[in-house]
């Protein structure tokens, strides 16, 4: 028996990349998991701690205009960059006269931090009583408080980390938490099939994007739970819809195994361009939900594009092939796949002149 034409049309055949995407996958986890042995994640602010440099600029216009904010805000990034201090976050706190620029930074060398405060204090501080302080009492703005009132950075502190094992070990069950209702949803709307497809593609996803963070050296810090949780949703999304898709089509999931080849190869092509829409409005999302908090956009656009990355290249490549290669396969009397009813028609129509070619076939052997 024939099985259904319409099947066939497709632009590209995704699913024969299967086996090539596993080995892929399976090399990028052994290359993340030996780097991380050796090397550990790149921990962030909100893990390691560090320093919070408080720059306040009382009763002065110098950061009143969002121009002279900006240059400001650059300039004192620049004096932490060349220092060899990358900065985790920045923030404008206060409004007016009491405004203050807040940097956060996992550097602690105390040091160092004196000289960084120090060349600030002489690029910034307007205080008439500061420029009247002789070079060796400038010093002492940093120590003796009989001159603190001199210095824009006596708000300056070393802080703790800010994320605990119990934040970590929350993040992961809640994960868990989710593929389980994830897989309780695909029993009861997919069958065994569906609810195998839509954990395997959240595994794989959330796992080989730990991978790449390893491999990246990507900045490990709370916004990198988040993106985790995004990279769930958006997981769990594409292969809902995929699977949405399959038992619109069907009217019986158990399908022979071409019909589960083809079928799931012309709803790939079919989703394509939503698939990718979806995708770059998951990375908008995400870097506005991190530029909020973070001054690094660089470092938000490379973990989200990683995230989503990842998650394209599993739904499109991995994800359809498995869902045909596990669903339960049985050879019907006809096929299981009907489209709609001008494909039900037109393998009617098939099926007629083929009988009528019979026919004429069978009158022209009894005339001869």
């Amino acid at each position: 028996m024939k099985s259904n034409k319409s099947l066939t049309k497709r632009n590209f055949d995704f699913l024969k990349w299967l086996k090539p995407c596993l080995i892929a996958m399976l090399i990028v986890v052994v290359i993340a998991g030996t780097l991380g042995a050796i090397f550990g994640f790149n921990k962030g602010f909100d893990f390691t701690g560090g320093t919070q440099l408080v720059v306040s600029f009382p009763y002065d216009k110098q950061i009143e205009t969002e121009e002279n904010l900006n240059k400001v805000s650059g300039e004192i990034t620049d004096i932490l960059g060349k220092k060899g201090i990358s900065v985790n976050s920045l923030q404008v706190q206060g409004e007016y006269a009491e405004k203050c620029l807040v940097f956060t930074f996992v550097e602690d060398d105390e040091d160092l931090i004196r000289n960084i405060r120090l060349e600030i204090n002489k690029k910034y501080n307007t205080s008439e009583h500061f420029a009247d302080l002789a070079d060796d009492q400038k010093y002492k703005i940093l120590d003796d408080e009989n001159y603190s009132n001199y210095d824009i950075t006596k708000q300056t502190t070393f802080v703790e980390s800010l994320v605990n094992s119990n934040v970590v070990l929350t993040t992961i069950s809640t994960l868990l938490f989710a593929l389980i209702i994830a897989m309780i949803y695909g029993l009861i709307r997919f069958k065994t099939a569906g609810a195998l497809s839509l954990v395997f593609a959240g595994i794989i996803d959330i796992v080989l994007t730990v991978a790449f963070v390893l491999i990246t050296r990507v900045e490990i810090n709370t916004y990198f739970f988040g993106a985790l949780g995004i990279v769930l949703l958006l997981s769990v999304y594409l292969s809902a819809d995929f699977l949405f898709n399959i038992k619109q089509k069907t009217k019986d999931p158990m399908l022979t195994d071409k019909d589960n080849y083809e079928l799931a190869s012309s709803i790939v092509n079919e989703n394509l361009v939503k698939t990718i829409i979806v995708a770059g409005i998951a990375v908008g999302v995400s870097l506005i939900f991190g530029i909020i908090a973070t001054i690094n956009v660089l470092h938000l656009a490379l973990l989200s594009f990683i995230g989503v990355a990842v998650c394209f290249a599993t739904h499109t490549f991995v994800l359809p092939a498995f869902w045909a290669s596990i669903n339960k396969k049985r050879e019907l009397s006809r096929p299981a796949a009907i489209l709609n009813d001008k494909d039900k028609d037109a393998e009617e129509i098939e099926v007629a002149e083929e009988n009528n070619e019979d026919s004429e076939a069978e009158e022209v052997e009894v005339k001869d």
